[in-house]
C-alpha cells in the first residue's frame, strides 16, 4: 500500500493531533499513521482519499507521496553530494515520470521537515541547486528539455512556496519533488499530490469585512483545527459561546456544519452576521447554517435548550493585549480575572451539550519576566470537579491526568493559546 507523508504546520503537535481526530471521523482513509517530528506518515491505497482528507484540515500544509526511501547511512551529511542525491532520485524513477509528464518538464525541489545535525541551510540550498542543475543536464542528455524552481535562499524555508507550486502547475502538470533528510530514517524521496490553498485562507482571514482586534482575530486555520478536535463521526451542530467575530462559528459554516454563537457584544455578532454572508456571497462551500446571537457565556442555561449541541470550540476572552513579559503581581492580577470566567463558561457549557460530548476550550498562557518561563492558569482541579474528563489528543483521546500537550505559539510571543480537548 502506497506510503504519504505530511508536512505538518508550524506546531507539529496541533498539527498531527488534528490528523488523528480526522482519521478517528473518516475511518478508511488512512492506516498505519505515525510522527517523525515535523511530518507525519501514513498509508492509503487511494490518492483520492488523500486527497479528501486533507482538504478537511486546517494544520497541513503539504501531501506527498513517498516514491523510495534509502537507508540511513553512518552519517547522512557527510554522503550527502549533488551526484548521491541524484543517484538517489534515479532510485525513486524522477527522470521517467518527468518525461511522461510533459514534452518539457518542469520541476522543483523543496526539503521536508529538519536538517540533519551541522547541516546549514547554505549547504541545503546549494545541494538542492546543483542536483537541479544535474537532474536538468540527464534530461537534456534524453533530448528533454525541462526547467526548474527552487526555494528562495533568504526564504524561512527550504521549501517552495505554495505560489511557486501553484504557479508553475507543479502538482498538475509538473512535479515537487520533496526530499526529507533524516540521520534516523534515512533519504526519502516524496512527490507533491496535494497543497494546501493558501490564497483562500488568506482571503478568509484579511479580506472578511468584520476584522476586528477587540472582537476576535482567530485565524481561519486554527478555527478549523479546532472544530476537526471537538468533532466526532455524529457532530452535526458547533457552540462557541465566546464567538467574538465568527472566526469559528464561520469555519463550522463552511465544513458544512450548524454553527451557533454567542458574544457579549452586539459590535461582534454583527461582524460574525457580516462575515458569514460575505463567505456566502464569495465562496461554493459555505454550505452550513450559522446563527449569531447576543448572550453572555455565563448565562447559557437562559439561551439555549439543554443538552442541545453536538460539540463546542471556543476561545474565550484571553486577557488585556499585552507586548511584553509579565512580573507576578500582574500575572496574578490577571489570573483572577480570567480563572473565574472560565469556570463559570465552563460549568454552563456542560448544561447544554450532550454527555460525551467533546468541549475544545483555549486557555492563555503567559510568559513571565526575568526567567523567560510560561504561567499557566492553574484551574485543572475545577475543571475536573465540573465532570470534564481532560483528553490526550495524542493518544486517541484517552484521558489524562497532567495538563494538555497542544500549546499554538508563535516565536517571541507574550501570550500562548494553550488548546484543551475535554469530555462532558
Amino acid at each position: 500500500m502506497p506510503k504519504y507523508l505530511f508536512q505538518l504546520g508550524h506546531c507539529p503537535n496541533i498539527s498531527y493531533a488534528e490528523i488523528m481526530a480526522v482519521h478517528d471521523r473518516l475511518r478508511g482513509h488512512l492506516t498505519s499513521i505515525e510522527m517523525d517530528q515535523d511530518i507525519a506518515i501514513a498509508k492509503s491505497d487511494d490518492i483520492t482519499n488523500i486527497q479528501s482528507f486533507c482538504d478537511e484540515l486546517g494544520g497541513t500544509i503539504r501531501a506527498a507521496r513517498i516514491l523510495f526511501t534509502k537507508p540511513p547511512e553512518p552519517s547522512i551529511k557527510d554522503v550527502l553530494t549533488p551526484d548521491y542525491l541524484l543517484d538517489v532520485f534515479d532510485s525513486a524513477h524522477i527522470i521517467e515520470q518527468l518525461r511522461e509528464r510533459s514534452k518539457r518538464p518542469i520541476f522543483g525541489i523543496s526539503i521536508f521537515g529538519e536538517l540533519p545535525q551541522n547541516f546549514s541551510k547554505k549547504q541545503a540550498y546549494s545541494l538542492l541547486h546543483e542536483t537541479a542543475d544535474l537532474l536538468k543536464e540527464k534530461l537534456k542528455e534524453k533530448e528533454v528539455s525541462s526547467r526548474f524552481v527552487l526555494p528562495d535562499p533568504k526564504g524561512a524555508s527550504l521549501c517552495l512556496t505554495g505560489a511557486q507550486v501553484k504557479n508553475n502547475k507543479l502538482i498538475e502538470e509538473g512535479m515537487e519533488i520533496g526530499v526529507r533528510l533524516n540521520q534516523v530514517m534515512g533519504i526519502t524521496i516524496a512527490e507533491s499530490v496535494w497543497l494546501q490553498d493558501y490564497e483562500d485562507y488568506s482571503k478568509r482571514d484579511y479580506g472578511r469585512p468584520g476584522r476586528d482586534a477587540h472582537s476576535g482575530m482567530l485565524p481561519p486555520k486554527l478555527a478549523r483545527i479546532l472544530i476537526n478536535l471537538a468533532r466526532t463521526i455524529d457532530t452535526e451542530t458547533v457552540l462557541d459561546p465566546f464567538c467574538g467575530s465568527g472566526g469559528i462559528i464561520t469555519e463550522a459554516g463552511m465544513m458544512g456544519l450548524k454553527s451557533t454563537g454567542f458574544d457579549k457584544s452586539q459590535k461582534a455578532v454583527d461582524d460574525s452576521i457580516n462575515n458569514w454572508e460575505w463567505l456566502q456571497s464569495n465562496t461554493d462551500n459555505a454550505t452550513g447554517r450559522v446563527r449569531a446571537l447576543a448572550g453572555d457565556a455565563r448565562q447559557l442555561h437562559t439561551l439555549c435548550s439543554p443538552l442541545f449541541f453536538d460539540s463546542c470550540a471556543t476561545e474565550p476572552y484571553l486577557g488585556p493585549p499585552m507586548s511584553k513579559p509579565l512580573d507576578p503581581q500582574r500575572f496574578g492580577i490577571i489570573s483572577n480575572e480570567l480563572i473565574p470566567l472560565y469556570i463559570r463558561a465552563l460549568g454552563e457549557i456542560r448544561t447544554v451539550v450532550k454527555p460525551g460530548a467533546r468541549v475544545v476550550f483555549v486557555i492563555p498562557r503567559f510568559r513571565l519576566k526575568d526567567n523567560d518561563s510560561f504561567a499557566n492558569l492553574r484551574m485543572l482541579s475545577e475543571i475536573k470537579l465540573l465532570g470534564y474528563h481532560i483528553l490526550d489528543p495524542l493518544a486517541d483521546f484517552e484521558p489524562i491526568k497532567g495538563r494538555t500537550p497542544l500549546v499554538y505559539s508563535r516565536p517571541g510571543q507574550v501570550v500562548q493559546r494553550e488548546i484543551f480537548v475535554l469530555q462532558a
